[in-house]
């Protein structure tokens, strides 16, 4: 028997086998390729996902902050307007010249007691008046300070 004859039958055999050995190889790179590609993508998509998350994070508290100093300037305003009309309604006691007297700064006020006895004693200004006066005073060092 001759090589020929023993190779001639086996020849498409190796041809089949390297034919499904290649497809093989190329199959596994193909693989391979498309698991990296997937896992660059994923991740992407994670690395997105928590951008998305930190961005929505920061914006509910900017909401909150938001709506907390919302809430504590309509505490403020009520509590003003609250004080506004017990002014108004209420009349000013010795304590509030006191409290007036109390805001300046001490060198430039007289003792808190003598403003008393001054506001008291002094017939020529009647007490009401003297206490709008310290008051519009207090407000325009208030306004400028």
């Amino acid at each position: 028997m001759d090589d020929k004859d023993l190779i001639g039958p086996l020849l498409p055999l190796g041809t089949i086998a390297a034919a499904i050995f290649a497809l093989a190889i190329s199959g596994i790179f193909i693989v391979a390729g498309v698991l990296i590609v997937g896992g660059i993508l994923c991740l992407f998509g994670k690395f997105l996902l928590e951008l998305f998350t930190q961005v929505m994070e920061e914006h509910e508290e900017r909401k909150r902050e938001d709506a907390k100093r919302a809430q504590q300037e309509a505490e403020r305003a009520a509590l003003a307007a609250k004080t506004a009309k017990r002014r108004v309604n209420y009349p000013i006691r010795a304590s509030v010249i006191l409290s007036l007297y109390e805001r300046d700064e001490p060198a430039t006020q007289p003792h808190p007691r003598k403003a008393m006895n001054d506001a008291k004693y002094d017939k020529d200004i009647p007490e009401r008046s003297l206490i709008q006066r310290i008051a519009e005073q207090n407000r325009l060092r208030e306004l400028r300070g």
